[in-house]
């Protein structure tokens, strides 16, 4: 069984766009493949508040300090130390992805919804590719292109505290 807290390195696949939180102000959700293979999912992760050298990229890996997320019992969920984000080199996309593809093909991957649905109920994983035969896609309009007046009030709490309070600096 790995350590409960540890670094790792993890190679940044996907970045959710910011949502406003009462418990961390603002926050995304980062999808990763560590170094050894495994599939992470990084929440929070107050991106727009991290120091601009630790902010990270698509395709990039970066060394930090995760802990299994205790109250998401999803395998792949963890808990980052923004503190401990450490920035490496980013994978290009030269020779058609070559490098890229690498990495890809050790996500798990599944050609219906319905395939990947029945894999998370069987083993918990949450996280992979969906392949499937066909895609619609139907753009609309947001329902408002400003914050309401409950997600304002979740981005300005005063009592928020510091982004790295004493939890964060074991």
């Amino acid at each position: 069984m790995l350590e409960r807290v540890r670094k790792e390195r993890i190679l940044i696949l996907a970045k959710t766009y910011p949502s406003p939180s009462f418990q961390y102000v603002e926050t995304s959700c980062v999808a990763g493949i560590s170094s050894n293979g495994e599939m992470r999912r990084l929440f929070p992760v107050p991106f727009r508040l991290i120091e601009h050298g630790q902010q990270f990229s698509k395709w990039q890996w970066i060394d930090v300090r995760v802990e299994k997320a205790r109250k998401d019992h999803r395998p792949e969920s963890h808990r980052l130390f923004v503190d401990t984000i450490s920035c490496g080199e980013r994978i290009d996309t030269r020779k058609e992805w070559l490098a890229r593809w690498a990495w890809l093909e050790k996500i798990p991957t599944f050609d219906s919804f319905d395939e990947m649905d029945a894999c998370r109920v069987d083993t918990g994983i949450s996280l992979g590719l969906l392949r499937p035969g066909k895609v619609r896609l139907e753009i609309r309009p947001a329902r408002s292109q400003t914050w309401s007046a409950d997600e304002l009030a979740k981005l300005m709490r005063p009592e928020q505290g510091s982004l790295f309070d004493e939890a964060e600096a074991r």
